[in-house]
């Protein structure tokens, strides 16, 4: 209601404006017909942007759309495709698949497929996650350590090293 008070309001005032100006009048008259635009035309202060506005309006303009992204239409499911529609339990043998199903029913089977995936990785990660568990209570109780290792490594480094130092004086 705020809106198209505003709106309103800026159409009295905007009457001058038409008198002389073409270019306004034309804005006006799309501005008119859709208050969403006009809105943004009235915020703007410019008059190039709101022309700009108006036309990318009249651009996109919906056409009749053929391609296979439209729910109703139909598509031919390549072999994943039909490995999805088994998998997820639309159809019990891939045999069973005809040439051509709608889109929506492949577009179904690959979201139920994309939850099966993610619950078998949580799955997977929940079990990774208690085997690292088990491992490191196994390996402290063994009392090996990080820091153990890497004294190790360090000690070992510095053998070599001395190795190294008395053969060369040698």
């Amino acid at each position: 209601m705020a809106s198209r008070l505003g709106f309103n309001m800026a159409l009295r005032h905007g009457v001058r404006l038409l008198a002389n100006n073409p270019q306004m009048q034309h804005q006006m008259q799309a501005m008119l017909r859709n208050p969403a635009l006009a809105s943004r035309c009235l915020s703007v202060s410019s008059v190039l942007r709101c022309d700009k506005a108006l036309k990318n309006q009249e651009e996109s303009k919906p056409a009749a759309r053929k391609n296979a992204g439209d729910i109703g239409q139909f598509v031919q499911p390549s072999n994943l495709d039909k490995f999805i529609l088994v998998q997820t339990g639309m159809y019990d043998k891939k045999e069973d698949i005809p040439k051509e199903i709608r889109f929506a029913t492949m577009l179904k089977g690959r979201d139920l497929m994309r939850v099966y995936v993610s619950v078998l990785m949580l799955v997977f990660a929940a079990f990774g996650c208690v085997i690292m568990v088990v491992l490191g209570r196994r390996d402290a109780k063994e009392g090996d350590s990080l820091f153990n290792r890497s004294q190790k490594w360090i000690e070992k480094l510095r053998k070599e090293a001395k190795e190294e130092k008395a053969a060369g004086k040698v």
